[in-house]
């Protein structure tokens, strides 16, 4: 699901329509996936679109990490496992 929102264009005075992409946090992913959240955060840190809203590690300091997954990237994931996963299996 994404919502529409108008914006004004960068270059130029007239308005285009774009939309903003639903994000889902680590818990809504884990329970899609039925797998931890530190599967998810594992996973999906380094994926390209993913918004990392956490603080860097400091000295002494833990990395916090917040992540926000747009709904298309965790589509896409999904769908190359299936692929492969079909693809193992008809190889056999």
């Amino acid at each position: 699901m994404t919502r529409e929102v108008t914006f004004k264009q960068q270059h130029g005075d007239g308005y285009i329509r774009g939309s903003i992409p639903e994000y889902l946090t680590v818990e809504q992913v884990a329970s899609i996936l039925q797998v931890s959240t530190d599967t998810v955060l594992r996973r999906f840190g380094n994926m390209e679109g993913v918004i990392d809203l956490g603080t860097p590690e400091r000295l002494h300091k833990r990395r916090n990490r917040i992540l926000r997954i747009p709904r298309r990237t965790l589509e896409q994931f999904i769908a190359e496992r299936e692929v492969s996963r079909t693809s193992r299996l008809s190889r056999k």
